[in-house]
């Protein structure tokens, strides 16, 4: 089920971001990921942030700002279960366009949004990673 963020969900949704980030993002060093954890923590206390909770568990969040996503991680135990692509249902169903950038050597989170109607429009480096990053968009058609 997808609720609102509550503060209680903070320390669960920082636990599912580490080690989703860990597993999708192998080529970032842990030192980097430990570096980037106060912009996730500011992310998903700061911007529109909705939990996907399962039996009463946080297992995935999405984060979001000025028709943006930030961030969308799910738990690797409840990964290919179709959360992600619930939270994207979710998201479309109430504005008319999403940008987003990812990791050009995330190959399957490239697939995923393409899948869910994303298109590439260009490629940025994040100074922080030093690592390209792909932006898509998503608009409603018609």
């Amino acid at each position: 089920m997808i609720r609102e963020f509550e503060a209680a969900d903070i320390e669960p949704l920082m636990v599912i971001w580490r080690s989703a980030a860990e597993q999708a993002h192998d080529f970032l060093s842990r030192g980097c990921l430990q570096q980037w954890e106060p912009y996730v923590r500011a992310c998903i206390e700061g911007f529109e942030t909705f939990s996907y909770v399962v039996n009463g568990q946080c297992v995935g969040f999405i984060c979001l700002s000025d028709k943006e996503i930030h961030l969308l991680y799910v738990s690797p135990k409840c990964q290919k279960e179709g959360i992600g692509r619930q939270f994207l249902d979710f998201v479309k169903s109430k504005i008319d366009s999403l940008t987003l950038k990812v990791h050009s050597k995330n190959a399957s989170a490239m697939r995923f949004y393409e899948q869910n109607g994303f298109e590439f429009d260009g490629e940025v480096t994040n100074d922080s990673f030093s690592e390209p990053q792909k932006t898509m968009s998503w608009r409603v058609i018609g």
